[in-house]
């Protein structure tokens, strides 16, 4: 017996190693491999949507703004209300955990990643002078509050106290991803098949009929997603925005006018899983929750940007504040938020009109000089 189970350590690592190319890893047992290096951390975007006057959706606003690099006029959508109201905007929110249960007995449980997001800056109210902004409110308000410099007024743009539904428990196949361990952390983790995995998200959104003018944020733990093989990994996060197909959420057939789901999913994971020290807890779902603020329905389009810092993004037209600034971030209590960039770095506006003339939520507190001028071209 002792004779086999080496055989099946060994046929399996060869089989992990062939699939995983450039991971490094070694076999713990015949099903739970040990990953000491499981790839470059990122996110992306799925979908996509161009509301229209009267269209069944979160609140948002749009402005048009010139960059004076090109002097081309981009339109740019962001969340809640114009900064100029003073107005507070409460957007509704669902919690979703989910747990993901692995051919080889790995079992990732969503529900205390859950309960630690709800209890993080996400939700509950944090002061902000770690990085210079003597603000309290959440992550998302502040950012948003920040960016418009309009801190000390009534603008604001919140999440509601969320609703928490029953954990969702997923089984991925062997073909789709695999349980493993971190061998920096010895944490629990799972590598899925993005492709697979978006589509099971899909289909919980469609089946739990959640309000469009709702944002529903499925929460992982140590999940990270490939793309094609799991060699090419990992997406720790990532927002969309799509027209449901019914489902509670109204008339889908209305001229082009359907109502937009905006979504986020984030995983929460371990610190020291990846190189970058801020890569923990939070980092991924502050991502998300700024991104989704600064670009709910993935249709800002800007002059074509390029960063060092990020260099798995290569040159791209999307205003996505989190992407330039992946793994960069700050203690916030516990926590671990990332920086995120404004939208005047990406409209190269000179001065910024940012609160202290930032570019990014950290100013002078992020420690690449990239990030205290606008955006440069590719």
């Amino acid at each position: 017996m002792i004779r086999y189970v080496m055989k099946a350590v060994i046929a399996f690592a060869f089989a992990l190693q062939a699939m995983v190319p450039g991971v490094a890893w070694s076999a713990a047992t015949a099903s739970v491999p040990v990953l000491d290096t499981i790839g470059t951390p990122r996110f992306a975007k799925e979908g996509g949507a161009v509301p229209l006057p009267g269209t069944r959706t979160i609140p948002y606003f749009t402005f048009n703004q010139m960059d004076p690099t090109n002097n081309v006029t981009y339109p740019i959508t962001y969340v809640g209300a114009p900064p100029m109201l003073d107005s507070r905007t409460v957007v509704p929110a669902v919690v979703i955990p989910i747990t993901l249960r692995f051919d080889n007995g790995v079992v990732l449980n969503g529900a205390p990643r859950a309960a630690q997001a709800l209890a993080s800056p996400i939700f509950q109210s944090f002061n902000y002078s770690p990085i210079g902004v003597p603000y309290d409110g959440q992550y998302g308000d502040v950012f948003m509050r920040a960016q418009a410099n309009r801190l000390a007024t009534g603008y604001h743009v919140e999440l509601g106290a969320p609703v928490v539904l029953p954990v969702v428990t997923i089984d991925v196949p062997k073909n789709h991803g695999f349980g493993a361990q971190s061998g920096a952390t010895g944490a629990l983790l799972g590598l899925v098949d993005i492709v697979w995995f978006s589509s099971r998200l899909q289909n919980l959104i469609a089946s739990l009929q959640i309000d469009p003018t709702t944002l529903p944020m499925f929460i992982t733990d140590n999940a990270f997603l490939y793309i094609g093989d799991p060699g090419n990994c990992c997406v720790i996060g990532y927002h969309g925005a799509g027209h449901p197909t019914g489902n509670g959420a109204g008339n889908i057939n209305s001229n082009g006018n359907a109502p937009i789901q905006t979504f986020l999913w984030a995983t929460l994971n371990t610190q020291g899983i990846f190189s970058a020290p801020f890569i923990a807890d939070i980092h991924a779902l502050s991502h998300e929750v700024a991104e989704w603020l600064d670009d709910p329905f993935i249709n800002n389009l800007v002059q074509p940007w390029l960063t060092p810092t990020a260099p798995q993004y290569g040159c791209t037209p999307y205003l996505e504040t989190g992407d330039p600034v992946v793994g960069i971030g700050f203690n916030l209590g516990p926590w671990h938020p990332e920086d995120e960039v404004f939208g005047q770095w990406f409209l190269r506006e000179s001065p910024s009109s940012a609160f202290e003339g930032r570019y990014t939520f950290m100013g002078p507190f992020n420690p690449y000089a990239g990030f205290h001028v606008p955006a440069t071209g590719c």
